[in-house]
C-alpha cells in the first residue's frame, strides 16, 4: 500500500473526546470519512456533537457508558447520527 493510501486510511475515522475542542477535529476534516464520539453520558452531550458537525462528516456514537444506554431512545432520536455502535458493558 503507497503511503498516501495507508495515510487515508487512518485518518478515515476519527475519534473525538471531550478533552479537545471539536474545532481542533474540524481542522482535520479533510481527511476524515467518520467522527467518532465515545464515552459521552447523556443526550445533551450527544446533541452537542451532532450540532457541531454538524452534516459536514458522517457521524458514530459509541455506546460505552451505561448513563448513555439508559437514555438510548432519546438520543437515537436525534438528527445526524450516521452509525451506532455498543461497546461490551
Amino acid at each position: 500500500i503507497s503511503l498516501s493510501i495507508q495515510f487515508l486510511l487512518f485518518w478515515s475515522i476519527c475519534r473525538h473526546n471531550f478533552l479537545y475542542h471539536i474545532s481542533d477535529i474540524i481542522r482535520l476534516f479533510h481527511y476524515i470519512i467518520y467522527i467518532m464520539l465515545p464515552y459521552f453520558k447523556t443526550v445533551l452531550e450527544a446533541e452537542r456533537f451532532l450540532r457541531a458537525v454538524n452534516g459536514r462528516k458522517k457521524t458514530i456514537l459509541l455506546f460505552e457508558t451505561p448513563e448513555a444506554l439508559e437514555h438510548v431512545e432519546d438520543i437515537l432520536e436525534l438528527k445526524g447520527i450516521s452509525e451506532v455502535y455498543k461497546n461490551n458493558l
